[in-house]
């Protein structure tokens, strides 16, 4: 019995293991789609840092979007927080995807949608799925997507090409041979450094949490003052009452 835990607890850890080195095999290997001003990658990574229920405005789209729209600006001229998550050149089927995904986390008052790319045919139509696609987590949407987008491949494209549904579900057997075409982006964005900081995103992050703290500071310094000041009312009332019981003594002394 003991003999056969072992064993099971062995098999265990060796597929933890696995699936660990798979899952930063595929991470290191994925295109980062890192062209010039396009940052697609880094604009979907740094979404999932965002704090729940932290953007009031999202923006969903394609290269117009993406190009068009600066959180940063919005916030400092209108004070309106946003995120952009426009990806280039992304499907209509994507946006539709990303705004689904973005509810999970965000309880959006406006979401603004470019539709440009609605009913629209392009060439490298799967690599452009993929700029959306690769980076979103793990989960039913993600799974939805990979599984409409080949029926929508057909019929937006109009092509008899067949999607490998596998490299969706298992991208490291697509990128696998990518290893030769490894560079310093890779590696950088491999070990922390995605952040979208072009479309200043995560400042307005840094900006609210510095308004958080310095109303929280300012609520302990009030809080601060209120007993402050009562335990200099309770000393002025203490002294007060020292002073009428030493007034009584003396008027008794007299009388």
């Amino acid at each position: 019995m003991k003999l056969k835990l072992v064993r099971i607890t062995k098999i265990i850890c060796f597929c933890m293991v696995a699936v660990l080195m798979v899952g930063g095999l595929t991470d290191l290997l994925k295109p980062k789609w890192l062209e010039n001003r396009w940052v697609s990658a880094k604009t979907n990574k740094s979404f999932y840092e965002l704090q729940d229920n932290s953007a009031e405005v999202v923006f969903f789209g394609a290269s117009i979007i993406s190009a068009a729209m600066d959180p940063f600006q919005l916030y400092e001229e209108q004070g309106i927080s946003s995120y952009n998550l426009g990806v280039m050149s992304q499907p209509m089927i994507g946006t539709y995807y990303w705004f689904k995904e973005a509810l999970k986390t965000q309880n959006m008052k406006l979401a603004v949608i470019e539709i440009k790319s609605a009913g629209r045919s392009s060439e490298k139509a799967e690599e452009k799925a993929r700029k959306s696609y690769d980076y979103m987590k793990w989960g039913k949407n993600k799974i939805q997507y990979a599984l409409d987008y080949k029926d929508f491949h057909k019929e937006a494209d109009g092509t008899d090409e067949e999607v490998d549904l596998w490299s969706y579900l298992f991208p490291l057997s697509l990128y696998h041979t990518r290893w030769s075409e490894l560079s310093y982006d890779d590696y950088d964005f491999f070990l922390g450094k995605n952040n979208s900081n072009t479309q200043h995103n995560l400042k307005i992050q840094q900006v609210l949490t510095l308004k958080k703290k310095q109303k929280e500071s300012m609520m302990d310094l009030k809080l601060s003052l209120m007993i402050r000041k009562h335990q200099i009312l309770l000393m002025k009332n203490m002294l007060l009452s020292l002073l009428r019981k030493q007034n009584n003594r003396v008027w008794n002394y007299y009388l």
